[in-house]
């Protein structure tokens, strides 16, 4: 019983974390977008906020 409950609930909260960080991914692109920054690197991570969860 346990062996199946584990791997579930570890799934679910790394799907949970993996839809998180799209919908902050987004909110930071929305942000940088209106405001704009001088931060070099926000490309960067908008992009990765993205490419890494798909």
């Amino acid at each position: 019983m346990l062996r199946i409950v584990v791997p579930l609930i570890i799934g679910l909260l790394m799907i949970i974390g993996g839809c998180y960080t799209i919908v902050a991914a987004n909110r930071y692109f929305k942000n940088v977008k209106t405001e704009g920054t001088d931060n070099v690197f926000s490309p960067l991570a908008i992009y990765y906020g993205f490419a890494l969860v798909l």
